[in-house]
């Protein structure tokens, strides 16, 4: 870069050396500037100067060859250095990606890894609670089984309630109807009892009582239902 720089700056040595002639000429003509002119001065100073100029030339020319011959491999090289220099650069930082590669790859192994296992403790839980479901839903239609036949049991028992209810009111139905007949029957047996046993006590003063056995009317003396005679 500094190279470049003073070639910049300065121009090629070329161009210096035709610089520096042109100086020279330039000094030696205010120098004699205020001389007269003479013919033949001024052939022979052009000639020198022409000679002059030749010999610079042709002295530059290896100069240059020289100046070329150090500069150009050191251009070249400079730049192959810049281009294996920016090459280094570039595999550095390849590198330094591919090492942030790997600890990105390691972290989503190790992310993966972790998933994996919550992934198959998930389809562990949910084939246990499938499992479970599975139970429950059996558990269920053997529960519904059960309350279909305690409910089937308790509208039987309704029914038999209904059913008993029904009897009671038969039965005290059949009560009342019973008693209704006892007292008919106690008040026929009665009549019967007067008619037939007050007849006999007119025969036996001792009877005084009567009692019903084996649909008879039997007249007694000693105990029984009171006649009324």
């Amino acid at each position: 870069m500094e190279k470049k720089s003073e070639k910049q700056r300065f121009g090629t040595p070329h161009q210096r050396v035709e610089k520096k002639v042109k100086k020279r000429k330039l000094n030696f003509l205010n120098k004699n500037k205020d001389h007269k002119k003479d013919p033949k001065k001024d052939s022979k100073i052009k000639e020198h100067g022409s000679n002059l100029k030749v010999l610079l030339t042709k002295s530059a020319i290896p100069v240059i060859v020289l100046i070329v011959l150090i500069l150009v491999p050191n251009i070249i090289g400079f730049a192959t250095y810049q281009k294996v220099s920016d090459e280094e650069v570039q595999t550095v930082n390849y590198a330094a990606e591919v090492e942030t590669l790997e600890e990105e790859l390691g972290i989503l192994n190790t992310n993966m890894t972790t998933v994996s296992g919550i992934n198959g403790e998930l389809i562990d839980l949910v084939q246990s609670s499938t499992e479970e479901y599975t139970t429950c839903v059996q558990d269920k239609s053997s529960l519904q089984v059960s309350y279909d036949n305690v409910y089937s049991d308790y509208q039987s028992c309704l029914n038999e309630q209904a059913s008993l209810s029904s009897v009671s009111d038969e039965v005290e139905s059949l009560e009342e109807d019973m008693e209704e007949l006892q007292e008919s029957f106690d008040s026929l047996a009665e009549s019967s009892a007067n008619n037939i046993c007050c007849k006999k006590k007119v025969d036996d003063s001792s009877i005084r009582y009567y009692n019903v056995a084996g649909n008879e009317v039997v007249c007694s003396s000693s105990s029984g239902e009171s006649l009324s005679c």
